[in-house]
C-alpha cells in the first residue's frame, strides 16, 4: 500500500509540474508499449576491430566502475534513484540494482568536471532481464545507458562506451551486444558513431511467462 501511495504522490507531482494531458500521454505510452512492445534494433560489436588509439578519456572525464551496491558513492546513488525512481520508491530501485549486481552486472558511472553526467550498465555471459538472443561466456551486453539532461549533446556516451569496450576487451570479451528502441532517435545517432554493426530488428513479447522474440530483419 505504501508503494501505491508513493506512486500516486509521484503522479500528482508530475501532474502539477507538467499538466493533465502530459500525464495522460505518458500513461498511454506506457500501456501501449506494455501491450505492443516497441521494435528494437540489435547491434553487435566485435572487439577485435577496435583501434588502439581510440581508448582515451578527456582530462575532465572520469569513470567509476561498481560491481556491488556498496561500490556506488552515495551522491551518485541518489542521482540514479532520483532519475529512475519517478514511480518507484528508493528501496525498490536499490533492490533492482542489487539483483543486477548479483547476476554479474557492472555499473559504469561517468563524471565530468567532478559532476555525475551519465551511466552505463554492462554484464558478461548473462543478462539481467529477458534478452533477444543467447549470450555466451565471451559475450557481454551493454544496457540501460543514460546521459543526464544537462550533459546531453557533448558526446559523453560515445566516449564512455568506447572506453568500456576496451576495458572489456582486455578482460577477454570477444563480442558485445546492445539494443536500442527504434523510436529512440538520439540513442540511435550515438550508437551509429561507434563500432556497432546492425544485427537485426526484433520485438520481444512476454506471454504466459514465456519470452517470444519476433525478428523482423536479421543480418545474415
Amino acid at each position: 500500500m505504501k508503494s501505491l501511495k508513493y506512486k500516486i504522490g509521484k503522479g500528482i507531482q508530475l501532474y502539477k509540474r507538467e499538466g493533465f494531458f502530459y500525464v495522460i500521454r505518458k500513461i498511454g505510452r506506457k500501456i501501449f508499449r506494455r501491450i505492443f512492445p516497441a521494435k528494437a534494433i540489435a547491434y553487435y560489436i566485435d572487439l577485435d576491430t577496435l583501434e588502439t588509439d581510440m581508448c582515451y578519456l578527456p582530462k575532465s572525464t572520469e569513470i567509476h566502475r561498481a560491481s556491488k551496491i556498496e561500490d556506488i558513492p552515495i551522491p551518485a546513488l541518489d542521482i540514479l534513484i532520483d532519475y529512475r525512481g519517478t514511480y518507484k520508491e528508493r528501496h525498490e530501485v536499490i533492490n533492482q540494482f542489487i539483483k543486477w549486481f548479483q547476476k554479474g552486472a557492472n555499473l559504469w558511472m561517468i563524471s565530468v568536471n567532478a559532476k555525475y553526467a551519465a551511466y552505463i550498465w554492462s554484464i558478461r555471459g548473462n543478462y539481467v532481464n529477458s534478452y533477444y538472443l543467447p549470450i555466451t561466456r565471451n559475450d557481454a551486453v551493454l544496457f540501460d545507458a543514460e546521459t543526464l539532461p544537462e550533459f546531453r549533446g557533448l558526446g559523453i556516451n560515445f566516449i564512455a562506451r568506447t572506453y568500456i569496450l576496451f576495458k572489456l576487451k582486455k578482460e577477454g570479451v570477444v563480442r558485445v551486444y546492445l539494443t536500442v528502441k527504434a523510436w529512440n532517435s538520439s540513442s540511435l545517432k550515438t550508437v551509429k558513431k561507434g563500432y556497432a554493426n546492425i544485427l537485426g530488428t526484433a520485438r520481444l513479447f512476454h506471454i504466459l511467462g514465456k519470452d517470444i522474440v519476433l525478428w523482423d530483419k536479421i543480418k545474415k
